[in-house]
């Protein structure tokens, strides 16, 4: 299995050496941003500033970074930036990988005036990613790290757009709302509320599964559980 980190790079990366010089391939690989745009519809993972300020030698920009200001997010309307990482997926095909995460990919597209989250662009993205894995390695998986609502969380098997619910997006998606449900059952002694949850999960087509998880590097968000909670009838909600 292999993390293909597709919607940010670290400042340590060469591609952000170029860009701070001003030299190819990474001087258009980042999203300029002017500071005083309004990004407030955008949403956020995390409290930190959306717009990072870089000294360059062209002066100080504003570089769009979704996650902290030392993961700068890439601009995907570059074809050159989704060529380079269709190089790297043919990369890890090549070397036997045949399960490919794709890391924070509900943020990959960004339009201002949207919450940039989910965008029709990014599932497109997902899948060109699966179309190749099928054709060049079939039987490799793809699974999508996004930690939201469960019904955005499963709209990446592509089942929401297609009317006869063919997959053709991602084949697993990781269970963010099952960490949050177990320890609510463990804290609070009482299994109703996890077992209203099986219950209600719907009956995925062939090639797709959840991928059950109990912690993650991100720890236990409650997001995606909350946003259950408030829609369903006779659920308690944490603050």
């Amino acid at each position: 299995m292999a993390d293909l980190v597709l919607n940010h790079v670290s400042r340590e990366s060469l591609w952000f050496v170029d860009y701070l010089s001003g030299s190819l391939p990474g001087r258009d690989y980042f999203i300029e941003v002017d500071p005083d745009t309004d990004v407030s519809q955008v949403v956020r993972p995390r409290s930190s500033p959306l717009l990072v300020p870089i000294s360059t030698r062209r002066g100080t920009r504003y570089l769009w970074a979704t996650f902290s200001e030392d993961q700068l997010d890439l601009n995907f309307e570059n074809p050159d930036v989704l060529l380079e990482f269709v190089g790297i997926l043919l990369f890890y095909l090549e070397q036997g990988t045949r399960i490919v995460r794709l890391d924070a990919v509900a943020f990959l597209w960004k339009k201002l005036g949207t919450a940039c989250i989910h965008l029709p662009e990014t599932h497109t993205v997902v899948r060109l990613l699966r179309a190749i894995v099928d054709h060049v390695a079939p039987g490799t998986l793809l699974i999508t790290e996004t930690n939201v609502p469960h019904q955005e969380n499963i709209s990446y098997f592509g089942l929401n757009r297609l009317p006869e619910g063919a997959p053709d997006e991602a084949h697993m998606v990781y269970q963010f709302a099952l960490p949050p449900l177990l320890l609510h059952t463990l804290t609070r002694g009482e299994a109703s509320t996890l077992q209203s949850w099986l219950s209600s999960l719907p009956v995925l087509p062939d090639q797709c599964t959840y991928l059950n998880f109990t912690a993650s590097h991100d720890g236990i968000g409650v997001r995606p559980w909350k946003a259950y909670c408030l829609t369903t009838s006779g659920m308690h909600c944490w603050n």
